[in-house]
């Protein structure tokens, strides 16, 4: 089965032309950097868990479906104020289903973007700073620095997809715009 046109939920490059073909116990994925891949490859990884556990008896054991889901529904039902910690490598939709599970019971949700981008973004907003979009990188830039980072190593894809190749409204042949 191949799915095409799908979103990297890595770095936030938002590489939307991912390809993945599910095999037998198997994934090939295109079009993902090395992150990106790796990140399908836990789909079929040897330490993934893929079956849910339950505590009994202080020890956890594994449970049926049916048995996990009641009492993760208990524990929720008789939470006071349940902390959702959502996860920055989660696809928006299932963020989506975590904050409204979130809302409804009266919960806290929270994500990394507090510890990790969020005091960034606070910084900025406080004291103002000049910014760019992905979009208007990809549009406006003629020159891109990369200062105080490694992009091959962090977001192996933003140089093909928005700072260097790709072309803009204003740089029309990409890199020789540049």
């Amino acid at each position: 089965m191949v799915f095409k046109n799908i979103m990297c939920p890595v770095c936030g490059a938002s590489c939307d032309d991912i390809q993945v073909e599910l095999g037998d116990n198997e994934i090939t994925v295109k079009n993902a950097c090395k992150m990106g891949n790796a990140k399908f490859q836990e789909v079929v990884s040897t330490h993934r868990l893929k079956d849910p556990l339950v505590k009994k008896n202080g020890k956890l054991e594994k449970a049926a479906w049916d048995e996990a889901l009641t009492k993760a529904a208990e524990m929720l039902v008789n939470a006071k104020r349940p902390l959702f910690f959502l996860g920055s490598e989660t696809s928006c939709e299932a963020q989506e289903v975590g904050l409204h599970i979130a809302e409804y019971l009266g919960g806290i949700a929270d994500s990394n973007a507090t510890i990790c981008h969020g005091p960034t973004v606070m910084g900025i907003q406080e004291s103002g700073c000049p910014g760019a979009t992905a979009g208007q990188t990809k549009n406006r830039a003629d020159v891109n620095i990369y200062w105080g980072t490694n992009p091959l190593a962090s977001m192996p894809r933003h140089m093909s997809k928005y700072a260097v190749f790709p072309r803009g409204y204003w740089s029309k042949r990409g890199r020789f715009d540049r």
